[in-house]
């Protein structure tokens, strides 16, 4: 059985669990906080880890700015 864990850049992993569904929902919502800029998880990376290994198709990284 596969393990899903989600990590939020400044936070560390945020969710842990085996079910897929419920981590690639999790990893949505991270993404969509992380695009918006809400709270502690606003502007951080997200990535999806199967496995121990980041799942390419789950990964999201903010653009950085010069400001």
């Amino acid at each position: 059985m596969a393990r899903f864990q989600i990590v939020v850049g400044n936070l560390g992993t945020v969710v842990d669990t085996v079910i897929q569904m419920y981590a690639i929902s999790s990893f949505n919502d991270y993404k969509t906080m992380s695009q918006t800029g809400k709270g502690r998880v606003g502007g951080e990376s997200v990535t999806l880890f199967v496995d121990g290994e980041p799942d390419p198709r789950y990964t999201y990284e903010p653009e950085m700015s010069d400001g």
